[in-house]
Formats: structure tokens, C-alpha cells, sequence
């Protein structure tokens, strides 16, 4: 073998290395081929091989429609479906934007405005039913959405039937388009893939078709319709055993059979299925069929609707009438977790999609969309859980968990913990309180000044105003103003000769404080300080200065005022010292 030189060397080793990037390099559209007789596109209706893609896309969706056709008129095909298509029409949009590391909700866009109002003869929830019905039923959804006049941005959007449709295979692009067919005979629209919204099952035969659950369901969706046929058909008034039989003579003619047929007729007016005439002998009836109970017809109409309702995602409870309220609320959980939102997902989704969904195609790469999350939550299980976790969550973090935003920074009782603040610890006020209490310090300060005013005035008497000394009228009898306490500290006699009761500061006292509790509830309740009260201990005229103190009052501030306990606490200290001095005085001698 001749020795090759560099130069071959180098262009083997080139075209060695050619073939290796092209083979790392294949295009994801060519894993998957089309299937036999689909053809492949070049972006025209005349392709070759389109004639056998129309002609089977025409009967497959012919096939598709009218297995769904048939499955609907099965009550539990229809329930479950609408079932699942009136919980999907809840569904809310949220646009979301990237902003840094996180995902932002974008408030008022454009394509949720879309969404709310999705064109001019169609609302939110007959569009997304619409979906969801298309989805469950044949496994595709499609749905179209239209630019303005000037192609710049979105302006509706509209559901279009899985049977008119079907996604144009391309290895290149995996799916260059899609033909639309609105009957046989009409006219293929070829439809760019960036206006359509393209949903469908996982389906391992076709990864561009969907796989609807019909396929699973198909054979107990057709035996219940026929179970139900056949009940029909054995109470059908020309089907079925006659209720009875009147046997005539043998040697009956048979104008007198007919003429007792008639009279039946006539009298009774008949009973459907009836009661036989016949000369006797002339019936022989041998039963060879199974009745209706030996063909368990209840049982076996049950079976269907739970192996449909378990295809579609439904628990066995769901549609119980021997549920309890706790049963029935988890088996709509689950329902909604399994069936509903899960479609959800898918939808958005497939808006997301890289490049040709709609809204990074029209919107850019930042944006998202998402569905508000439908599932029932568990609000025992979340307090439970909560509550486990509660000595180790601050309050901001408990806000987060409920959806609430973090406290202000200033307030330093978001990063204190659930627990501290359970066990009675010291807390700042919070903002709202802190102006209430700015708004009460401004009230009184004001309530203050007019109460002065009315003092200046003479108005009512000052509040602050030391208590005329007593006059000897004012006193009991045989009591001096001025007799001293015994030097023994023994309390006075009781006739009232000698001294003052010793227990006559307090017992005013203690009176005061019982009339300004009463005052003050009293102002509580009713808006009104001024209460009736007697009292022996008290001075007249310090009771009637009180008294027209509390007709003026109009804060609590203003009832304290009225009791002078600052001329009382003197009082009482200057008693007390005066004792102290006569002790001592005693002492000393």
C-alpha cells in the first residue's frame, strides 16, 4: 500500500471530521419520520404526497369525530368531561416577566386582556371549555390566535375543532404548519405554526398525534351504550313477554278470538305489551333466554362508568351518593389534582414553548405564562404543618407561607419569631396603632385647651382649684377643726368628742375612687361622665364642684382632672406627716 501523502492525510482526516459533526448534528425533526403515506412538506399544498396525507388525515379525523360523537351519548362520558371542562373554565391567565433571578407578575398585559375577552362572540369560559372538551375527547386542542391589521400584536384568539386540523410533519422543522379543512369539500388553508397553539397527548405511535383516552375506554363505553339499548329495548311496546294470557275454547272461531282482542282493546285500552288471547292449547312458551337480572345489567353499567371515570382521572367516590361531605371534598381534590390541573400545565406550556409559542414568539423570551392554581388545598393539613413548624418560623416568613408581604424593615417584629411573639413579648406598635394613639394625644390636647377656655370663661369651676378649707357648719358636732390626734396614737371616741374620726381621709378617698370608676364606665358606655353618687365622707361643696366638673367632661382625661387626686395625694401626705411629727413630739417627751 502506497504511503499516502500529507496532503490525503489531511483531507481524509477533514472529511472524517465533516462526518462526525454531521452526525452529531441531527436535526430533531428527522428522529421522527413521518408516518407511511404522510408525505413531507416543502411549504405548498402540491407536494408530492399530499393527495395520501388529505386522504388519511380526512379519515382519521373522520374516525376521531365519530368515536367522540359516540362516546358523548354515554351520561358517563358526558358527566366526567363536563366535569373536568367546567372546573378548567375557572382557570385565570397570569403573565410573569424575568427579572433578574425571579419570576415578576406583570399586571393588566396585553395577553391577559386577551385572555378575559377572547373575541367578539366567545367568552373566557366557552373558550377554555371548548379546550378542555377538544382535549379530553379526541387528545388535541388547538387554538388560533389572530394579529391586528398592521401583524405587530395579538388581538383575539379561537378555539378550533380537532376535526378540522392536523399538524404538517417536516424533518426539518418537525412541524412546518397546519392544514386546516373546514369539510371535505372545502378548501386546505395552511396555517404558520407561530398563530397556532398546538396541545395533544403523549402518544409513543405518533409523538405528533395525540392519544385520546377513547382508546382505553372505547370497548365499556360501547357496551354500556349497548346495555342501555338493550334496556330499552325490553320495555319497547313490541318487545317482551304479554303480562298474561286468556285461554278460550279450543273449538273458539277465530272471528270470536278477534272480537275478544278488540273488547280488550276497547275496555282497557290495551297495555302495551299487553295480555295474549289464544284457544287453549294453542300457546307453548319455552323461556331460553337470560332475564335481566341474570345478565346483572346494574352491576355491569356501574363497572363502566368506573373504569371511564378512572381513565379520565376520577376516584371511584366521586359521583357516590353514600359520600360523606370530608369524602366528597377529597375525591373533588383529587379529581381537580389529577384531571383538571394537570391540562392546565399542559396548555401553558405549550404557550411557553420555546420560539414558536405564542408568547415568546410575539411577546419575547422574559415572558411567561401561568395558570392560577385551582387546587382545593387542605386547610387542616396546612395548619397542622404550620403549627409544627411554628418555633422555627419568623413572622415574615409566616406572611410568605400565607401569601402576605414581609413587614417593613423598620419593624423589627418581622424577623422575631412566632413562638416570642406567642409568649407575651414586648412589641413596638404597629403603624396604624401609632397614628390612632397621635390622633387620640391631638383629641385630648384639643379637649384640654376647651376645657381651660370654659374655666377662663366661668364657664364651670376650675378643676385644678385647691378645695375650700372647712367651715365649723361643715363639721360634725362637738368636733374641733383643729384638735390634735392622741399623743398615744389611739384612735378618737366615737361620740365625736375630741379629734376628727382618724378614718375620715380615707374613707373620702376611697369614696373618690369609687365615684370616678363609676364616672368613667359610665362615660364608656353612654358618652356621659355625669353619675349620681352620695357620699358622707365627701365636702358638699367639693361634691357639687365634682359634679359640675363631670357635666363638662368629654374624655377620660377630663374625669381624672375632675377628682383633683393630686390635692388629695397632698392632702393625705401632709396628714401623714403631721402625725409622724406628733409621734415624735410624744417620743421625745
Amino acid at each position: 500500500m502506497a504511503k499516502q501523502s500529507w496532503l490525503m492525510r489531511t483531507a481524509t482526516t477533514l472529511a472524517a471530521v465533516e462526518r462526525s459533526i454531521k452526525a452529531a448534528n441531527v436535526n430533531p425533526g428527522e428522529l421522527y419520520p413521518p408516518r407511511p403515506n404522510q408525505g413531507m412538506s416543502t411549504g405548498w399544498i402540491n407536494w408530492q404526497g399530499w393527495d395520501q396525507f388529505e386522504k388519511q388525515s380526512q379519515t382519521e379525523g373522520m374516525r376521531d369525530l365519530q368515536r367522540a360523537k359516540t362516546a358523548v351519548t354515554s351520561p358517563w362520558v358526558f358527566a366526567d368531561v363536563q366535569a373536568i371542562a367546567n372546573e378548567f373554565s375557572t382557570s385565570e391567565l397570569i403573565v410573569k416577566e424575568r427579572r433578574g433571578d425571579k419570576l415578576e407578575d406583570v399586571d393588566n398585559h396585553d395577553l391577559e386582556r386577551i385572555w378575559e375577552s377572547p373575541n367578539e362572540h366567545m367568552g373566557r369560559s366557552f373558550v377554555t371549555a371548548f379546550w378542555a372538551w377538544s382535549y379530553v375527547l379526541s387528545s388535541k386542542a388547538y387554538l388560533y390566535w389572530v394579529p391586528d391589521m398592521t401583524g405587530t400584536q395579538l388581538m383575539e384568539v379561537w378555539p378550533v375543532p380537532p376535526w378540522m386540523i392536523r399538524p404538517i410533519p417536516d424533518r426539518q422543522n418537525f412541524i412546518s404548519g397546519y392544514a386546516f379543512k373546514s369539510s371535505q369539500y372545502g378548501d386546505t388553508i395552511i396555517i404558520p405554526p407561530e398563530r397556532m397553539t398546538y396541545s395533544h397527548s403523549v402518544n409513543l405511535f405518533d409523538v405528533r398525534d395525540g392519544l385520546s383516552f377513547l382508546a382505553a375506554a372505547d370497548t365499556e363505553i360501547k357496551a354500556d351504550l349497548a346495555a342501555s339499548l338493550w334496556n330499552l329495548n325490553f320495555f319497547d311496546e313490541n318487545n317482551g313477554v304479554p303480562d298474561g294470557l286468556i285461554s278460550l275454547s279450543k273449538d273458539a272461531l277465530d272471528q270470536d278470538v278477534e272480537r275478544v282482542r278488540w273488547e280488550l282493546r276497547d275496555f282497557f285500552g290495551g297495555t302495551k305489551r299487553g295480555t295474549a288471547v289464544a284457544r287453549g292449547g294453542d300457546l307453548d312458551y319455552k323461556p331460553f333466554g337470560r332475564t335481566q337480572k341474570d345478565m346483572e345489567f346494574a352491576q355491569g353499567r356501574e363497572f363502566a362508568s368506573k373504569v371511564i371515570g378512572r381513565t379520565l382521572g376520577f376516584p371511584d367516590g366521586y359521583w357516590s351518593d353514600l359520600a360523606n361531605r370530608a369524602n366528597a371534598e377529597q375525591a373533588r381534590r383529587t379529581m381537580i389534582s389529577g384531571a383538571v390541573w394537570p391540562l392546565l400545565v399542559r396548555l401553558s406550556e405549550d404557550m411557553n414553548a420555546a420560539r414558536r409559542g405564542v408568547v415568546q414568539q410575539w411577546y419575547g423570551e422574559s415572558f411567561r405564562v401561568e395558570f392560577k392554581d385551582i387546587r382545593p388545598e387542605d386547610k387542616e393539613a396546612q395548619a397542622k404543618e404550620l403549627k409544627m413548624y411554628e418555633p422555627f418560623l419568623s413572622i415574615n416568613d409566616l406572611r410568605a407561607i400565607i401569601g402576605k408581604e414581609e413587614l417593613d424593615e423598620n419593624d423589627p417584629r418581622g424577623t422575631m419569631l412566632v413562638a416570642e411573639i406567642a409568649k407575651g413579648a414586648p412589641l413596638p406598635g404597629t403603624p396604624a396603632a401609632l397614628l390612632l394613639e397621635d390622633q387620640q394625644k391631638k383629641k385630648d390636647e384639643q379637649q384640654a385647651k376647651d376645657l381651660a377656655a370654659q374655666v377662663e370663661a366661668g364657664t364651670i369651676p376650675d378643676p385644678n382649684a385647691p378645695p375650700p378649707a372647712p367651715t365649723p357648719a361643715d363639721l360634725p358636732d362637738n368636733q374641733d377643726a383643729n384638735a390634735a390626734p392622741p399623743a398615744d396614737g389611739s384612735a378618737p371616741p366615737e361620740d365625736g368628742s375630741g379629734t376628727a374620726p382618724a378614718d375620715m381621709p380615707t374613707k373620702a378617698i376611697d369614696d373618690l375612687d369609687l365615684w370616678q370608676r363609676k364616672a368613667i364606665k359610665s362615660f364608656k358606655a353612654r358618652g356621659k361622665a355625669a353619675v349620681s353618687f352620695a357620699s358622707d365622707s365627701i365636702d358638699p361643696e367639693e361634691h357639687r364642684r365634682i359634679s359640675a366638673a363631670l357635666k363638662a367632661a368629654g374624655d377620660v382625661a377630663a374625669i381624672k382632672a375632675a377628682f383633683k387626686r393630686d390635692a388629695i395625694d397632698k392632702l393625705i401626705d401632709s396628714v401623714d406627716a403631721d402625725a409622724r411629727s406628733w409621734a415624735d413630739e410624744a417620743t421625745s417627751e
